[in-house]
């Protein structure tokens, strides 16, 4: 009661003095809450930019290192083929060049040790599997090494450090991603939070304004209901709402100032509004990069089953004669794989003649003519007998040469006689 005694004693200016003092302590309230409340939502905002940002690097270095295992595989399966293994070699060179860019970016956005560290062993292994791949390649382009098996051989011990690489970028990408999820959640709650504080900090300077127009003259009513109109419209969310006020006194700056406060606020709204798209997008993104990457895994698997089939058909003459027709050099893998198919064929068809077709193979040595004989003694033990059909003449020197004893293994010359003796039989 004293202190409303005293307020009527005050004057006019007082009494204006003391309620745009009272105003004036709300509206720097409302800006110190918004200030240290953008600032915690700028600083937010930039943790999930950052570990967004973190996210596609370390997916990109996932994908350009599956991408070099991938054309360092066909690479070595054409070793010694010059032809064969120049495409997947400037495909390798090309992809470990984008591996080296992506570990690169990766470090100059690292913005903690941890990350720095990383991105350094991450550096490391990459250097150490491009010189035990040139190794390799220097090695396949002099001669010294020939075939696949070699090369797989000596390349071997190089091959874990891309491994590393592989699963330790999208483990972190999986890190990193899930972060930038957290770190939006958190921006959306302190978005509701600061929306939540201004509104009920806009609410009692509109309720201080409604009590001032009642007490003053009617000339100062007008332009505090306009003051009062705005800042119901910016408590409501309007965040366009301006006084307009251009008076010269102590109102018309209340009116400029709560003005700057409102562009204050719609500038720094939008501006987070922004950044929470860019961060959504972001995110958005590293789902895509990840089902990206599951997919080409999937059809890496798929390619190599199909190549596997291709390389050794086989197929029905009679329906107790078949024909495998073998295309290109053997080495050790093709011949096992050959091996394997056509016994499992003979006993699954019961066959008791398989047609070997050696057109299209360009050399045969001992190590493929000793297979064929192993061929033959498992394909007797099934009740199968091999013939060896397509041999040119240059193969049937060659075979001479290096002393190979075929044993019982019936031959033709072409692959239509060796049909037409399985027929007669």
């Amino acid at each position: 009661m004293q202190a409303f005694g005293l307020f009527k004693t005050m004057g006019f200016r007082q009494r204006l003095f003391l309620a745009l003092s009272s105003l004036s302590v709300l509206v720097l309230a409302v800006a110190l809450l918004a200030f240290f409340t953008l600032q915690s939502i700028r600083r937010t905002s930039r943790a999930a930019a950052n570990d967004r940002e973190m996210s596609i690097l370390a997916s990109e270095i996932s994908i350009h290192a599956l991408q070099c295992r991938r054309y360092e595989k066909d690479f070595l399966l054409n070793a010694g083929n010059i032809a064969a293994q120049d495409e997947p070699l400037q495909q390798w060179h090309a992809a470990s060049f984008e591996l080296g860019k992506s570990i690169k970016a990766f470090e100059d956005a690292s913005t903690n040790e941890l990350d720095q560290a990383q991105a350094q062993a991450w550096r490391e292994a990459w250097r150490d599997y491009v010189r035990g791949f040139s190794s390799v390649e220097i090695a396949v382009n002099e001669g010294s090494i020939n075939d696949t098996q070699a090369a797989v051989k000596t390349f071997e011990a190089a091959q874990n450090n891309i491994q590393i690489l592989t699963d330790q970028s999208y483990d972190l990408a999986e890190v990193k991603n899930h972060a930038s999820q957290a770190s939006s959640a958190e921006l959306d709650l302190a978005g509701q939070q600061a929306i939540m504080r201004l509104t009920v900090i806009s609410g009692v300077i509109v309720l201080l304004a409604l009590l001032t127009s009642w007490r003053f003259p009617r000339w100062l009513i007008k332009p505090i209901q306009k003051l009062q109109t705005s800042a119901e419209r910016l408590a409501s969310g309007d965040l366009s709402a301006r006084t307009g006020l251009r008076l010269n006194d102590e109102i018309g700056m209340l009116g400029r100032s709560f003005d700057e406060m409102a562009q204050t606020l719609e500038q720094n709204t939008n501006d987070l509004a922004n950044e929470y798209i860019v961060a959504q997008t972001a995110r958005e993104e590293a789902e895509a990069a990840r089902s990206q990457i599951e997919q080409q895994l999937f059809m890496i698997q798929q390619q190599a089953q199909v190549i596997a089939e291709m390389s050794t058909p086989i197929l029905p003459l009679t329906s107790h004669a078949l024909v495998m027709p073998l295309v290109g050099a053997l080495d050790q893998q093709r011949i096992q794989q050959a091996q394997a198919r056509a016994l499992e064929a003979i006993q699954e068809r019961r066959a008791k003649y398989l047609l070997l077709d050696i057109t299209a193979v360009p050399v045969i040595d001992t190590q493929v003519g000793q297979s064929l004989l192993h061929l033959l003694r498992a394909a007797h033990l099934l009740g199968c007998r091999l013939m060896l059909v397509g041999v040119r003449p240059d193969v049937a020197q060659t075979i001479v040469g290096l002393g190979i004893d075929l044993g019982d293994i019936a031959t033709c010359s072409s692959l239509q006689s060796g049909i037409d003796r399985v027929l007669n039989h």
